[in-house]
């Protein structure tokens, strides 16, 4: 392995890191009480470009979901995080088992829908999470 390797997996790990702690405070909030495992309805708003106006992903959640999932489908990912109106649902939604087809490997702006929003942005009328978000101004 290469040291460009090792950096870049030693920024993986600290994502996951990242992601887990995230993950623990998420369902500790009073809003994801109703559930445990992943929170959500079934309604998909969130992976349709219907369901957020902004989808921010780095460069790095990139790379991370290439190296963990592999990088077939990054490129329409990458398009439909544009949301231009060409790809309509996340290309990694899965259909058969209605829900996130790299759920582990979710961006932050993901794994945070639903519980947090820009007072920017609305969340769908259909979320789970709608009226119990945290809500903080754009410029934070």
């Amino acid at each position: 392995m290469s040291e460009a390797q090792r950096q870049a997996e030693a920024c993986f790990q600290d994502l996951e890191t990242l992601y887990t702690q995230l993950d623990h405070a998420l369902m500790s909030e009073p809003s994801s009480a109703k559930a445990k495992g992943n929170p959500c309805g079934r309604c998909r708003e969130c992976c349709t470009g219907k369901g957020l106006t902004a989808h921010n992903v780095t460069r790095l959640e990139l790379n991370y979901i290439a190296n963990r999932v592999g990088p077939e489908r990054l490129e329409t990912f990458a398009r439909f995080l544009t949301r231009d109106g060409e790809i309509e649902v996340c290309p990694y939604f899965d259909d058969e088992a209605w829900g996130c087809g790299i759920y582990a490997h979710r961006p932050y702006s993901c794994r945070v829908f639903g519980h947090h929003r820009s007072d920017a942005t609305v969340l769908p009328a259909v979320c789970v999470f709608a009226g119990q978000e945290k809500i903080f101004a754009q410029a934070e």
